[in-house]
């Protein structure tokens, strides 16, 4: 017989209430929130911090899980996701405005609406995040339906009306002024009340709104400013340089017939362009 005392200390002392095991072996669970900074440079200062603190033998028995897991894999998704997002969108505006230029032009729409999504987020030092990551996601569509508004319009007065470049850009803009503005206001003020939330769940919600109301300010105010003349410095150009190169300034003209009508008010030649 061996006293217990001579092969163990034995003594009362407080410790964990449940003991976790996973694959036959025992595991304490470390559990915290974060607030007020964003989650994975935070998760990255903390793993710095508990590696220097650990003893040697330890390091390899952390592991790390909870929303910083769903964060890179929304990372991984959203690297896929966002080239192909483009690339659906530039193929359906091509086939919306059948002109390369426009394309470019309706195309610039989407990085100043970003911008705008962009400036939301650091004027109201909110965190980038998954959710607002999906703000941007959203910005691309209503900064595309903006811009084709206004660029099929433009072509339509350009190429079936026969109205100079700087006519048809300020038609345009005038013309669409209002559904455009209509198509930018329901986003703001329908995602406000998100915005402006403090309850339980706005920090999922609130990241989204933010960076839609940022992005759609922009397009609401400054491509008001921005489109018309770059509409006209592109066309211009563009079209004086199929000019030079001995092809008609109207696209929607067919080149090789020479005894054609080459007007740009010619309207048997030049399909309507969408409204």
């Amino acid at each position: 017989m061996v006293p217990l005392g001579q092969v163990a200390k034995i003594e009362l002392i407080e410790g964990p209430s449940n003991i976790f095991r996973e694959d036959g072996q025992r595991y304490t669970p470390v559990k915290f929130s974060v607030r007020g900074r964003d989650l994975e440079s935070t998760i990255k200062e903390a793993q710095e911090k508990v590696r220097a603190k650990i003893p040697d033998g330890y390091g390899k028995r952390l592991e790390w899980s909870g929303e910083i897991n769903e964060l890179r894999e929304a990372q991984h998704r959203l690297a896929f996701i966002v080239p192909l997002t483009l690339l659906l969108i530039s193929l359906l505006v091509y086939a919306a405005v059948k002109l390369w230029i426009d394309l470019l032009v309706v195309l610039i729409d989407i990085p100043l609406a970003c911008t705008g999504a962009i400036g939301a987020l650091l004027l109201t030092r909110t965190n980038f995040s998954v959710s607002a990551a999906m703000g941007f996601l959203s910005i691309f569509g209503i900064a595309i339906q903006d811009a084709i508004l206004v660029v099929t319009y433009f072509q339509k007065m350009r190429y079936r009306d026969g109205l100079s470049v700087r006519e048809a850009a300020r038609g345009a803009e005038e013309k669409r002024f209002r559904p455009v503005l209509m198509t930018t206001l329901v986003a703001m003020l329908g995602l406000m009340p998100a915005a402006l939330s403090h309850g339980i769940g706005s920090q999922t919600q609130k990241p989204l709104a933010i960076a839609v109301i940022g992005g759609s300010l922009i397009l609401a105010l400054v491509m008001r400013i921005i489109r018309p003349p770059l509409v006209v410095a592109v066309h211009e150009w563009w079209e004086a340089w199929r000019l030079r190169r001995g092809r008609s300034a109207n696209p929607f003209v067919p080149d090789h017939d020479e005894d054609e009508d080459l007007s740009l008010g010619d309207a048997d030649h030049v399909p309507h362009a969408a409204e």
